[in-house]
């Protein structure tokens, strides 16, 4: 029973045949999505249960837009750019709810335009999937490796202790991601991924018809020393997506129609041929695999 009238999405994840470290993996998302506490830019959680004891049903707030992905798949088809007001106010509203989560001390670690999803016609982001998540201990550093490659800083990389930093550099290759329709470090292995990730810097030669403020907020957040990355807080509190900022404006309704999304025909999956060829390593990365 729904009085609000407000629509709602079941993630259905199977417990079959998971011994019990298994199943606690699968219940972690549930229990950190009942811990956080409601934001405008998170997926919204509403409550979760178990069918025939192998079913566990989370039921969440949806977007109805799709996801980042989706906008850049589709505006590799079409071979228009993102407006800047549009991917300033994205990466605005990310800057958010990271703050947020990263107040509540918890690091997401998979962070990506396709866990990044859209509602309200495109205009309002919700960062989502949250079941590889970490809440950091009182040393305020985790050692696991996890994460989808393309995504992955230089840190988690060496397998070395990491913190909020990781999300940080997240963003920075979703930005660049935004303003070129490509990953910065695109290889055909996970090792030649890995020496890039580490050794070599983004073609900021394909940064085209955008700010040159906007390139240097990319650069700091993927910035190979964590230690110099901008925090979320810090950068929302200061220049472009400062309140009064460009990054703080509404975009103009021209701008919001060249994203309106395209019939799903007109464009292939996120997960064929479209997609870098890295970006589709979407599983967990253990330490043993490195």
């Amino acid at each position: 029973y729904n009085p609000s009238g407000a629509a709602y999405v079941a993630k259905v994840i199977s417990l079959d045949g998971l011994d019990p470290k298994g199943r606690a993996s699968a219940l972690q998302e549930v229990s950190l999505l009942k811990g956080l506490v409601a934001h405008p830019n998170l997926i919204g959680f509403r409550e979760s249960f178990v069918e025939e004891e192998i079913l566990l049903y989370m039921i969440m707030s949806l977007a109805e837009d799709g996801d980042l992905r989706h906008v850049v798949t589709e505006s590799q088809a079409s071979k228009r750019i993102i407006p800047e007001p549009v991917v300033l106010t994205w990466v605005r509203q990310t800057l958010l709810g990271l703050s947020h989560l990263h107040a509540q001390a918890v690091v997401h670690r998979d962070l990506k335009t396709s866990n990044i999803f859209l509602c309200e016609h495109r205009r309002r982001i919700l960062i989502g999937d949250f079941g590889i998540s970490k809440v950091l201990e009182s040393t305020a550093f985790a050692s696991s490796c996890v994460g989808t490659p393309a995504y992955m800083s230089p840190e988690l990389m060496r397998n070395e202790r990491y913190d909020y930093h990781v999300d940080m550099w997240a963003l920075g290759c979703i930005c660049f991601e935004l303003c070129t329709l490509q990953l910065p470090f695109v290889a055909q292995s996970l090792l030649d991924l890995a020496c890039k990730i580490m050794e070599q810097h983004p073609a900021w030669s394909l940064w085209m018809g955008y700010t040159e403020e906007l390139r240097h907020v990319a650069q700091c957040l993927l910035c190979k020393d964590a230690t110099i990355r901008p925090s979320a807080t810090e950068l929302l509190s200061d220049g472009l997506f400062s309140e009064g900022g460009l990054g703080a404006l509404e975009p103009p309704e021209e701008a919001w129609a060249a994203v309106t999304p395209v019939a799903q025909s007109t464009f292939d999956s996120p997960t064929k041929n479209n997609q870098d060829p890295m970006s589709q390593l979407t599983t967990a990365v253990t330490k043993e695999s490195m």
